[in-house]
């Protein structure tokens, strides 16, 4: 049997493979699909955390206070 890279490579993901031959999984892989488009929003998320955290930092060290974090 082919490793699961193998039908990355040729099918895009397993769960399309699975489709295209008509195979309906006994689980729902709906979650597979969602985490898939997680891990994609992820570095985008990360650096606007960054971001904002940087311009908090810098915002607080003029004012002369101590960096905290509040909920809005």
């Amino acid at each position: 049997m082919p490793s699961s890279s193998a039908y990355t490579h040729r099918f895009g993901n397993s769960v399309r493979a699975y489709k295209l031959i008509g195979f309906e999984p006994s689980r729902d892989l709906q979650c597979v699909e969602i985490n898939r488009e997680l891990r994609g929003l992820h570095p985008t998320i990360v650096l606007k955390t960054e971001e904002k955290m940087a311009d908090l930092a810098a915002i607080s060290s003029e004012s002369g206070h101590r960096p905290t974090l509040r909920k809005r």
